[in-house]
């Protein structure tokens, strides 16, 4: 007997319906697995499967990683690829929309190469990449100590992204001076000052006291999300009537994170004797509603306290790259409106 034949667009819809919400899945999940078996099954399922290995899969935790695939965007791009392959033509540009992108060594940046190719793959990228996860170490490398210009590469390399609508760092505020703040000289404005398509900001330990960053926040028209991860509440009860500035655009909710009975929470502003006075000032300018919700993260058991400060990076950053970061809510948010 005959093994009956599953229609071809049942199949091309069975492949299509593999849509996960994670910006991006690693090499050894399930799906992934999948996906890439898919490219190997006949010439029909590989556009399909190909066009998903490169929007779902794009998960680059090595400077190995990060070279193979612009060798393999290279490859796939080559104008005689037909002639030298039976396999569909596929325009993979469009696919490359989520990233997850932690190249370097973990504790350091010093490494040219892989600053240089981390230039090129944002500048392939810099017109389709919508959601973008890092994990990089910048403060381990410092101005004064930069001798190959590591610095200035990838800050260039940030900056050329134009279509950016989600990002996460889970190490800093993205921290890409390329002159030490201290020296003489004006201060360096954030890299994502010129993603006018932002709406999901998190970053990790941010200066309250740089008024470039609010300057910035004023300048970007689709944000609706921060996400801020031990942030330095505690010093900044001036910082209220900037977030008012900027909710008057739109509705803002704000996420203070940090690890459960953590100093590093927006809770530890509402004991300050500055508080009251500076909610005071923001009722009366603010126009419309901005929500901050004090997250606090719980450590597991087998977490040691010195090791609280890598939790929760690591808790943020896994919560961006599944996508459910944004939505997270206190039972109890700090409302301040009219």
């Amino acid at each position: 007997m005959s093994v009956p034949r599953v229609p071809p667009e049942l199949l091309l819809s069975i492949i299509e319906s593999i849509q996960p919400t994670n910006v991006a899945l690693p090499p050894t999940d399930i799906t992934t697995h999948t996906i890439r078996s898919l490219t190997l099954v006949s010439r029909l399922t590989y556009p399909c499967a190909i066009r998903s290995l490169y929007s779902h899969c794009l998960w680059i935790d090595s400077s190995d990683r990060l070279r193979k695939l612009l060798l393999s965007l290279q490859a796939l791009s080559e104008p005689n690829r037909r002639q030298r392959s039976s396999l569909p033509c596929v325009e993979i540009l469009p696919c490359l929309t989520g990233l997850f992108l932690a190249p370097f060594p973990q504790n350091t940046i010093d490494d040219w190469p892989t600053a240089q190719w981390t230039f090129e793959l944002l500048s392939i990228m810099r017109q389709t990449l919508v959601r973008l996860v890092i994990d990089i170490p910048l403060r381990s490398l410092y101005p004064p100590d930069d001798h190959l210009s590591v610095r200035p590469r990838l800050r260039a390399a940030f900056e050329q992204l134009q279509r950016i609508e989600e990002f996460t760092s889970t190490r800093d505020e993205l921290y890409l001076d390329t002159i030490e703040r201290y020296f003489a000289g004006p201060l360096e404005p954030p890299a994502w000052r010129g993603w006018s398509n932002l709406r999901r900001l998190a970053l990790y330990n941010f200066d309250h006291h740089r008024p470039e960053f609010y300057d910035t926040l004023q300048n970007l028209p689709s944000l609706e999300c921060i996400a801020l991860t031990r942030a330095e509440w505690p010093a900044a009860a001036s910082m209220w009537p900037r977030f008012a500035e900027k909710a008057k655009q739109h509705d803002l909710k704000i996420l203070s994170l940090d690890v459960e009975g953590g100093g590093w929470t927006i809770t530890g502003l509402t004991d300050s004797p500055h508080w009251r006075p500076s909610l005071q000032s923001v009722k009366g300018c603010l126009g419309q509603e901005l929500q901050i919700h004090p997250i606090s993260v719980s450590l597991p058991f087998y977490c040691k306290p010195g090791n609280a400060l890598d939790f929760c990076q690591e808790w943020v950053r896994d919560r961006a790259l599944r996508g459910d970061l944004w939505s997270l809510e206190s039972s109890e948010p700090l409302t301040v409106s009219d």
